[in-house]
């Protein structure tokens, strides 16, 4: 006889959501001949698999080896969508979709939402200007008075992706530090921002 699988332990976090992280992890293979070894956005000779892992515990889910040179995105929304499906063959709870800004797409974000999965994937900033996220922080978002000459706002807005017929919510955290971490008065105040398109109503970025 056979003993009966074991099944894994998947653990969600507090919001009752099952993380699925989705990545490209280059592999150096450098001074190698193997095929499909080439060029990698990391700087090293090799290939450039992409994974999907569930749950805090990192189970691999779906895994997809690529040459080194393959653009982070290149069929990525369908390798989403299998790994959506995927996951939902071993876990009934709600999962949480994770991404960095290399797939900032709105092929991805299309998956997300025909397949009903929640979804965090940090924003490809591209051309826009720090200036302009802070004019809508001060006017939409929550300030935070960290120190003298530093301000942190927090705050979320909507914005329809070109291509989609209704908005996605945008949270976003705007830095200004108009005197640095030594007390040196900047004589241009130093702006940084990050966004990220989320489905989940309550985000926090620290």
């Amino acid at each position: 006889m056979f003993d009966s699988p074991v099944t894994p332990t998947i653990t969600s976090d507090k919001k009752s959501y099952v993380p699925l992280d989705i990545d490209v992890s280059p592999f150096d293979n450098s001074n190698t001949k193997k095929e499909g070894v080439s060029r990698t956005y990391k700087g090293c000779d090799g290939y450039s698999p992409n994974f999907s892992y569930l749950g805090q515990e990192g189970y691999v889910v779906n895994v997809e080896l690529r040459e080194g040179s393959t653009h982070v995105q290149k069929d990525t929304e369908k390798f989403l969508e299998k790994s959506i499906k995927y996951a939902r063959m071993i876990t009934d709870i709600s999962l949480l979709v994770r991404m960095d800004a290399g797939n900032d797409s709105v092929e991805n974000l299309k998956v997300c939402v025909s397949e009903k999965a929640n979804f965090v994937i940090k924003r490809n900033p591209r051309r826009e200007k720090p200036e302009n996220w802070l004019m809508v922080a001060e006017q939409f978002g929550k300030c935070v008075q960290e120190r003298e000459g530093k301000r942190v706002f927090y705050g979320a807005v909507n914005a329809t992706p070109k291509g989609m017929k209704n908005s996605i919510r945008q949270v976003y955290r705007v830095i200004e530090r108009t005197i640095d971490k030594t007390g040196q008065i900047l004589l241009v105040p130093d702006i940084e921002f990050e966004s990220y398109w989320g489905s989940v109503r309550k985000m926090r970025l620290s």
